[in-house]
């Protein structure tokens, strides 16, 4: 068929990166195997020797591959919630998805792009995906070994991940981060499949630090346009959701990346009070969308397509992206009293729409300023963009004080930036759809956050005031505000604790002044659990319940064409949901029982994120982890 000819042109480049890797990971393992496990003790860059000391001197600490300075404790050792395996449900950074793990999704928090640069607007899986700026840095006093696993349903639906990590001598580390998603799903067409490979060699000799990362982002997913009969809930011979009517019957998505990026950082100097560093990363990117409805022929598609309905026989869209970024940066630093950083971008991307192939040269100037005194700091940070950014700019400044009974912090952001292409040009077989020319979004952001450890409180409001905002109409076409357009959030979360007993609270409030970005205005996460010790505190369990709320809302649809979520006129329901779960840890070993939607036992309808896709039913999970560390 005419919508898999890009899908087998892509073939071979496909199995050179998989060949790639292959080779990273055996020059890996030829690695391991030279260097050993042996050395001596000394200075910082000296050969390490792993010793065996104990549960209770293990390290895990680890610094984000941009925030060398930033040291931060690895949590995953602990027991917390480890049945919390969905990363839509992540507290404070909650996304509205089709209902399946691994399905397309969109943040409910109306969120600003974050940085300058030429985005491509596929973006529906990027909670998933890993990025260069997520990847984990470990400082360890042994290796460690953490797999999880967690199965749905059968064996058709699984959730896998295993992180290694190992210091060795001369200075190396290695890194590995492996994550598969694999859902059939409820309903008819939409099994997901997603796989994230992160491979990361870290090489510190001297004053030279090399970061050496290889990133692999595939997501694949079936597409049914939601169910088409509400009413077939009523009665309990569709009890089997694979009987339930679709929209789509042969649909189909697959994005994939992957990346190569290089960073290294040259000490100059490195004394007390005097911090001077040379940076350079060159980082190139291969990808490509590719989305695909190879029957078309129905009623029901013709109302659901509109004037996306380019061609009878098939619809296809797609896009192939390269991208070679070189970074060049120094970093000046007099103890805390000021730390400077300069850096200037050069990205060259190729883009190719069908037939029509695009070039875009991007420039962006980086400053960053910091200073700290007394608890006391100031931080500010700023991108200019040039050539075929030029007219962009994002500056932001923050001020924060933290002591051990109060922190608090304020931030002020400016920030203009260039539309991404999706909402620019647009190709479906062959056709061009739209060509606009938006003007670019202008807008400011205040914030403020205040933290009380004693209270065990976390609350932050933000204010954004933004115009020209891009936003999708019911039609999945996009379209400019003409209106200045006004967001205000607070988030609060607080933990509570009497003896064994925890309760726990996370709350969105969201206002937004224009009907036209439609998200919930309220979410509510309530959590409570018994956390205590059995059996000579050797097993450490958490015996706990807990219940999601947003309020009902407009809801948005989904055009898995082109990846978009548009608005809809159709009112989502306010749906409490319910869980219960039961987390165990013996020493390095966990595994959890988790009981989900219990409402749903007694509910007629189903619970929604957004338009004609459906949640789970009730069903019940189980996952361990098991962490080695030798």
């Amino acid at each position: 068929m005419d919508s898999f000819i890009e899908e087998i042109r892509v073939i071979p480049s496909v199995k050179r990166y998989q060949f790639t890797i292959i080779c990273l990971f055996i020059a890996a393992s030829s690695l391991i195997a030279q260097v050993g496990n042996t050395g001596q003790a000394g200075g910082r860059n000296a050969p390490q020797t792993f010793v065996d000391t104990g549960p209770d001197t293990t390290i895990y600490n680890y610094y984000n591959r941009y925030t060398p300075d930033e040291i931060q404790i690895y949590n995953d050792t602990l027991l917390h919630r480890i049945d919390n395996y969905n990363p839509a449900l992540k507290e404070w950074d909650e996304h509205l998805t089709l209902g399946n793990l691994g399905s397309s999704a969109t943040p409910m928090r109306y969120e600003v792009q974050k940085g300058l640069g030429i985005r491509y607007g596929y973006d529906q899986f990027d909670l998933y995906n890993y990025t260069l700026d997520s990847i984990k840095i470990f400082k360890l006093n042994r290796p460690l070994n953490n797999l999880y696993f967690s199965p749905f349903l059968g064996q058709d639906n699984f959730l896998v991940k295993a992180l290694f990590a190992r210091e060795f001598s001369d200075g190396i580390s290695l890194f590995l981060d492996y994550k598969r998603y694999n859902q059939v799903g409820t309903y008819n067409n939409q099994a997901t499949q997603t796989t994230n490979l992160s491979s990361t060699i870290l090489l510190e000799k001297e004053k030279l630090k090399g970061i050496y990362t290889l990133l692999v982002n595939t997501n694949n997913e079936e597409n049914n346009g939601g169910i088409t009969a509400d009413s077939l809930f009523r009665f309990s011979n569709f009890r089997r959701r694979v009987n339930f009517p679709i929209v789509l019957n042969g649909a189909d998505t697959r994005k994939e990346s992957y990346t190569f990026a290089f960073l290294n950082r040259y000490i100059l100097t490195d004394k007390d009070k005097l911090d001077t560093e040379l940076m350079h990363e060159l980082v190139w990117e291969r990808g490509a969308y590719r989305s695909s409805d190879v029957n078309v022929a129905t009623d029901t598609d013709s109302l659901f397509y509109t004037d996306f309905l380019v061609d009878g026989r098939g619809l296809r869209h797609a896009i192939d992206y390269g991208t070679l970024s070189n970074e060049f940066g120094v970093k000046l630093a007099s103890t805390d009293i000021l730390k400077i950083r300069l850096g200037l971008i050069h990205k060259y991307h190729t883009i190719n729409f069908f037939q029509t192939d695009e070039r875009f040269n991007e420039l962006i100037l980086k400053g960053a300023l910091s200073t700290e005194y007394k608890g006391i700091s100031l931080k500010g940070n700023g991108e200019l963009g040039l050539l075929d950014l030029a007219g962009d700019f994002d500056v932001d400044g923050k001020m924060n004080f933290d002591n051990k009974n109060l922190k608090l912090s304020a931030g002020l952001r400016f920030y203009r930036y260039t539309p991404n292409l999706k909402a620019d040009r647009t190709f479906i077989n062959e056709v061009e759809l739209w060509n606009n020319d938006f003007s670019k979004p202008l807008g400011t952001a205040i914030s403020g956050r205040i933290t009380v450890p004693k209270l065990r409180l976390k609350a932050e409001f933000k204010q954004i005031v933004e115009n020209n905002t891009i936003y999708w109409d019911s039609l999945f076409i996009p379209r400019q505000l003409d209106e200045v357009l006004t967001v205000s959030q607070l988030n609060v979360k607080q933990s509570l604790k009497l003896g064994p007993w925890h309760l726990d609270h996370a709350l969105l409030l969201q206002g937004i002044s224009s009907d036209s970005i439609s998200l919930p205005n309220f979410h509510l996460t309530q959590n409570t659990y018994l956390q205590f010790k059995l059996f000579d505190k050797k097993l450490e369990a958490q015996l706990g319940a807990e219940a999601i709320y947003f309020s009902d809302y407009n809801s948005k649809s989904y055009l898995p064409l082109t990846g978009t979520f548009g608005n809809t006129q159709n009112r989502i329901d306010n749906y409490p949901i319910l869980n219960a779960y039961i987390n165990f840890k013996i020493e390095q070993f966990n595994f959890f029982f988790r009981f989900e939607n219990i409402n749903s036992l007694w509910e007629i309808f189903p619970y929604y994120h957004l338009d004609r896709y459906p949640q789970y039913d009730n069903n019940f999970r189980i996952g361990v982890r098991w962490i080695l560390t030798d």
